[in-house]
């Protein structure tokens, strides 16, 4: 369960934060996190998903 100290993170590093709570955030935890600078466009993060996409469906299916 989500804690207000990754609420604090994701308000603090995205550019243009979202006005969520806590409880909003619980709903859906779900989240895979790359480093930074390792994914230069839109195109290589789809490539990045396509290449580990069978591993992000079991964590949500037996998550």
């Amino acid at each position: 369960m989500s804690k207000q100290p990754v609420l604090d993170w994701i308000q603090r590093v995205d550019p243009e934060p979202l006005q969520l709570t806590l409880a909003q955030l619980r709903e859906d935890q779900d989240a895979f996190l790359i480093e930074q600078g390792s994914i230069e466009s839109i195109e290589a993060a789809q490539r990045w998903v396509w290449r580990r996409w069978r591993t992000f469906f079991e964590q949500y299916l037996y998550d």
